[in-house]
């Protein structure tokens, strides 16, 4: 079955090449980050479904590397990491004759070298952000108001690595929190060529509990299918060496699910999320489900869809490419999108 997708192009005007690009939780606003430094925020036009460029500015004073927005409950917020090693908090503020204005409310410096990576928490554990820089550390903050993106605490710092990489060696880290909401905090860390994972456990630490091995390459990015109901966890890898993997992930859900039924085993922590103070963070059971040939070129980017079902990655041969799962639980490649084509032709079976 053969469908024809409209595409547009956004002229971005940015001077350099751009190097991430954000939605909002509605999908109606949309962010790019650039080697130019600088950030360009866009609104989506329902009559005429055209990105319209709405505020531009500075975001760091070299390569601003990703960017992501807050979750709408704590306003129109926008967070970028560059390789000036510092993590920047944007927040649309109004100004005069009613119009808006975006200001750099919060700057994070404790990073020793460039930012790679940051990721948001999500909206059940308040305010957080994790960001993970060349230095080989993961650090996580939090917003002391969860209504004031100005003052930030840094809650936790841990290494992933004895030796960081050194600074003429290309690395490559990111980060990702598991969107799970009946399980305690959980992140995937990509760390040069292994992915690591590590659960908050009842004394209060960040805990390795496994890892997401066979990459052979820089692992490029990380994305958290949404579990809807599952069993277990569905985790993709995007590499250097060409290869989209997923992983299945396995533990203990019994343990952690029961609880909520039984009141005496139940508590609220700090952050108001129900834990289960009898568990201690578990070993994670890992299989690799999916290794698939991205066509010679490595992936940057992956992402699913808000139901698990659709995976789109991108590689460095300027395709966007769409996976989907079949009954059997395996994703087939279904789309190619080439920006080097005028018409895009999508195949699905």
């Amino acid at each position: 079955m053969e469908q024809t997708v409209d595409t547009r192009v956004i002229n971005t005007n940015h001077q350099d090449v751009i190097l991430d690009v954000a939605y909002d939780f509605y999908g109606q606003r949309m962010a790019t980050c650039s080697a130019d430094q600088h950030v360009k925020i866009y609104d989506l036009d329902e009559s005429t479904k055209e990105w319209v460029p709405v505020a531009t500015f500075k975001a760091g004073d070299a390569s601003v590397l990703r960017l992501m927005w807050a979750h709408p409950e704590y306003g129109q917020a926008v967070a970028t990491c560059s390789l000036d090693r510092t993590v920047r908090i944007f927040t649309e503020q109004e100004a005069e004759a009613d119009t808006k204005k975006w200001v750099e409310s919060a700057r994070l410096t404790d990073a020793r070298s460039s930012v790679m990576d940051i990721c948001f928490a999500p909206v059940r554990l308040g305010c957080k952000l994790a960001t993970v820089a060349a230095d080989a550390t993961v650090r996580i903050y939090e917003a002391i108001e969860p209504g004031n993106m100005a003052s930030w605490t840094l809650l936790e710092e841990f290494g992933l690595m004895k030796n960081p990489p050194s600074r003429n060696v290309e690395c490559s880290f990111c980060v990702r929190w598991c969107p799970s909401r009946w399980h305690n905090q959980m992140l995937a860390v990509g760390c040069m060529d292994q992915v690591l994972l590590y659960s908050y456990n009842r004394k209060n630490k960040w805990t390795k509990v496994g890892s997401l091995d066979g990459h052979t390459d820089l692992v490029r990015d990380i994305a958290w299918a949404p579990s809807l109901g599952k069993n277990y966890h569905l985790v993709a890898t995007g590499c250097k060496d060409g290869r989209l993997r997923l992983f299945k992930l396995n533990r203990n859900f019994e343990s952690a699910v029961q609880p909520y039924l039984m009141t005496d085993s139940v508590s609220e922590n700090e952050d108001g999320e129900m834990t289960n103070s009898n568990v201690e963070a578990e070993d994670v059971e890992v299989e690799l489900v999916g290794n698939y040939d991205h066509f010679k070129s490595q992936v940057w980017r992956c992402e699913f869809n808000v139901t698990g079902t659709i995976l789109s990655t991108s590689g460095d041969d300027g395709c966007v490419r769409l996976w989907k799962t079949s009954y059997a639980n395996q994703f087939n490649c279904i789309s190619v999108i080439s920006l080097q084509r005028e018409n895009k032709s999508f195949s699905s079976n």
